[in-house]
């Protein structure tokens, strides 16, 4: 598509997106130079995310198609966004899950509060530490079944 128009939204759309590629791509290299030298652990120790399992995975092309990095990067930026909504309402229906149910939410932040790691404010959070906490995890699961 061409934006003749350089005020026009289309053509601010693909400003913005060339600036975004831009700024990513830096970031991108060092993913697929760190994944491919087998040295992600060494800089993003005990890390697990969407980028590094792609690449290793072989999943940023599609049959024999060799995308080239901006279709890369745009596939990324699409699951981030995609990731984006439903964060968003998954943490929206927790928090009126949460405010429906005061009792069940006492219960919840009692049974983190005596969990040593998930109390203790310097500790990383890690989804190990979300399925220690049975009633947390509960608490969860219910808000996304009954509102989601």
């Amino acid at each position: 598509m061409e934006a003749k128009d350089p005020n026009s939204i289309l053509s601010k759309a693909y400003e913005a997106m060339d600036w975004l590629n831009e700024w990513l791509k830096p970031k991108y290299l060092e993913a697929k130079e760190l994944t491919e030298n087998n040295e992600w652990e060494n800089k993003y120790e005990n890390s697990d995310c969407l980028l590094k399992g792609l690449l290793q995975n072989d999943a940023m092309t599609v049959g024999d198609t060799d995308f080239k990095m901006e279709d890369e990067i745009g596939l990324l930026m699409a699951l981030m966004f995609a990731a984006y909504d439903t964060s968003a309402t998954s943490l929206n229906n927790l928090i009126y899950a949460m405010y429906k149910n005061p009792e069940q939410t006492e219960i919840v932040r009692e049974a983190i509060m005596k969990h040593p790691q998930l109390s203790d404010p310097d500790a990383a959070f890690t989804m190990d530490m979300l399925k220690e906490c049975n009633e947390m995890e509960c608490f969860i699961q219910e808000s996304q079944r009954q509102f989601g």
